[in-house]
């Protein structure tokens, strides 16, 4: 068996393996063979018939309709995601009329098989005629501000209903209701109270104190197997308002004590608290918890801790080795709930913004699905020390994952409230063995909903997502039949040709390169990089014509500003005699600096730029040490003046290939050379801001 210290020195290497190596690898891992293939291939496509045949669910519809790559859809979208947060109504007013008044609404009606579609595609179209009645006449104008007040109910209200779509209930007693008459049930709950990430500490303990309340209800059930009951999902960066890697040791300390708590009461009420998946920054603070709190001694008769694991991240397979390895460490059950992914596009963006290597999660949808098969025949084959719960609302994958399970037990999927109905009606209806399905049920006011309805009108929306197609009338059965692993195998690169790596988001200039300040090995450098830096000193002047000390000047005594024992060295500060030498020294050397070519001036500036990049964490830790700048800031101003260099040396080689206009008094030749195009203007002077 591998240790766990192996897997997570495992888990820490994958956070960022290079995705066209890495899938091969996966390939390999996945052990299923061209026959099985085809029988899963065969169970998914009469699942995705059946379902189809199914009425449609009038948000599928809707959003088939309104796809949120196109413009009415982005409308749409715009309007769910901040109308209910605006607290008055000549706001809400304006942005109504911005996102409805001016687009193409009437090319819409009709198209949809569904008449409630249509008549909410006339009901825009009227509403869109309406706003921009203050174009016309006096008449016009009175009747659309007479209008307004309708209108802004009326979409608050569509808004609401939306909302409505995902969220069970807005109180704990009102999803249970509801849940209780969901349709072709029976189905399992897990509870996630709605909110983001904590603000403040009140936050915090409100959002502790709802998850508290909410365990303590669910005493109650009949059910003596705690697999049979409802549980709770929680969110760890709900229970503390720094849940990052920066402030990992106090957050650590915190948020054990909260789900620590928490955890004894669940084990009181005998249900399950599952610890949601959030941004891969917190995910290694996540499982460091997940451990302390299933290894405690008070809780060591409760098998109903879980843990969520997103496929789309590269680390994926490792985390799953190190949870089994965890839960096979103690004797009783870790659930393991896996599932696709709901972060995908700030995870791009945040390491194309911090200059990374490489990504964090797979580039392609493909990939992300053949992740989820391997990491699901893993969790499989480690039951019953685990119990894996397999979040999916596509086809291919039921069929996958029931196909890997065999007949055994001791397993479950899970679907979102509001998402995947009709597949898993059918699932339910043609498999009667199923195994139990577990319904995610958010609870919470609509005006909580904002950052949980994006995501899942992302996921709903999205041209790729299988719940669109599968709406989608346009498309054929048989193209919604998707073998993961052909696909993922299908390009020799595995990377998607769309998604621009983080280092050429400027190409052809090269974007600086960056640290990722919530890896851990990337800390054990700095750190060591730091204690380096901590025994050097400095004596430091004025550069002119070399390193020649000013005359008749102070000296001061350098202090780290974070830390005053800290001595750096001595400045010896420049004085008026320094300035007159300096402007005398400029002056000798402009002449042969004016007459170098661009060429040469740009290749300073990229050469400057490439020994910044290697010397990054020297620089970061100078700036650290030196100017008491967080780690962040100092990041981020030495990759500044990466990118400076390389901006300035790009705009002039591109300047200097355009042809000049020729002076008034016709000496030189437009293109002759680059630096007659390009000349330099002078000698200037600098004052660089205080905290550069």
């Amino acid at each position: 068996m591998t240790s766990l210290a192996e897997c997570w020195h495992q888990f820490l290497a994958d956070k960022r393996r290079c995705e066209r190596e890495y899938i091969p690898e996966l390939l390999q891992q996945l052990h299923l063979s061209q026959p099985d293939r085809d029988e899963i291939k065969a169970q998914s496509r009469a699942l995705i018939g059946a379902a189809r045949a199914d009425a449609s669910p009038l948000l599928d519809s809707f959003l088939s309709e309104y796809k949120i790559s196109e413009g009415e859809g982005v409308a749409l979208m715009c309007l769910a995601e901040a109308l209910l947060r605006i607290p008055d109504a000549r706001t809400r007013d304006q942005l109504i009329e911005d996102k409805l008044g001016f687009s193409q609404w009437v090319a819409h009606k009709g198209q949809s098989d569904n008449f409630w579609v249509n008549a909410s595609t006339y009901g825009l179209a009227l509403t869109g005629r309406v706003l921009k009645l203050k174009q016309g006449n006096s008449v016009a104008k009175s009747l659309q501000r007479l209008s307004q007040p309708v209108i802004r109910h009326a979409v608050a209200k569509a808004v609401a209903l939306l909302g409505e779509q995902f969220v069970l209930g807005e109180s704990l007693a009102r999803a249970r209701a509801r849940g209780a008459k969901l349709s072709h049930g029976p189905w399992l709950l897990s509870y996630d109270m709605l909110g983001e990430a904590a603000r403040t500490d009140d936050d915090a303990q409100r959002f502790f104190n709802q998850y508290a309340s909410t365990i303590k209800a669910l005493a109650d059930q009949q059910q003596s197997d705690i697999f049979a009951r409802a549980g709770v999902s929680v969110k760890l960066s709900a229970l503390y308002p720094r849940f990052e890697f920066s402030h990992a040791q106090t957050a650590l300390k915190i948020v054990h004590q909260r789900l620590l708590e928490l955890a004894l009461l669940a084990q009181e009420s005998n249900i399950t608290l599952t610890i949601d998946a959030e941004e891969s920054h917190r995910q290694m603070m996540t499982l460091r918890l997940a451990e302390k709190i299933f290894a405690a001694p008070e809780l060591a008769q409760w098998n109903g801790l879980g843990v969520v694991v997103q496929a789309y991240s590269k680390a994926a397979l490792s985390a799953v080795n190190w949870l089994i390895a965890l839960a096979q460490s103690q004797d009783k059950i870790l659930t393991v709930r896996l599932v696709k992914g709901a972060y995908w596009d700030s995870e791009i963006k945040q390491a194309q913004e911090q200059g990374l290597d490489e990504f964090p999660v797979f580039s392609r949808r493909c990939n992300t699905d053949l992740s989820y098969l391997v990491c699901a025949q893993r969790l499989l084959a480690a039951r019953p020390s685990v119990y894996p719960a397999f979040a999916s609302h596509n086809a291919n994958t039921l069929s996958a994952v029931r196909y890997l399970a065999g007949n055994a037990a001791g397993y479950e999927f899970q679907r979102l409230h509001g998402m995947g109905d009709s597949v898993y009606r059918q699932a339910k209806a043609q498999w009667p063995e199923m195994a139990p399905v577990r319904i995610y049920a958010p609870v919470g006011s609509h005006k909580e909903l904002l950052a949980y309805l994006v995501r899942r009108l992302i996921e709903n929306g999205a041209n790729s997502s299988f719940v669109n197609q599968l709406a989608d009338v346009g498309i054929d059965d048989d193209a919604l039949v998707v073998d993961a692993a052909a696909q993922a195998s299908d390009s020799s690169d595995h990377r998607h040709a769309g998604v621009v790596w983080p280092r050429d988001i400027f190409l052809p200039r090269k974007n600086a390169a960056g640290l990722d300040l919530n890896d851990a090995l990337v800390w054990q450098n700095l750190n060591e990089v730091l204690t380096q830096q901590y025994q050097r000193t400095f004596d430091v002047t004025a550069i002119v014509d070399g390193w020649t000390p000013p005359k008749n000047s102070s000296t001061q005594t350098l202090i780290n500003p974070s830390h005053n024992a800290d001595v750096l060295g001595t400045a010896i500060w420049a004085n008026s005699d320094t300035v007159q030498q300096a402007f005398k020294v400029a002056q000798e050397h402009w002449p042969s600096w004016r007459d170098t070519t661009v060429a040469t001036r740009a290749d300073c500036l990229t050469k400057a730029a490439d020994i910044l990049e290697v010397e990054l964490p020297e620089w970061v830790a100078l700036l650290v040490r030196e100017a008491g700048k967080t780690w962040a800031d100092a990041v981020a101003e030495v990759r500044e003046a990466i990118d400076f260099c390389r901006y300035y040396a790009s705009q002039a080689q591109a300047h200097s290939s355009q042809p000049t206009a020729l002076p008034e008094s016709g000496v030189g030749i437009a293109g002759e050379s680059n630096h007659l195009n390009y000349v330099g203007r002078g000698i200037f002077v600098c004052i660089s801001p205080w905290n550069f």
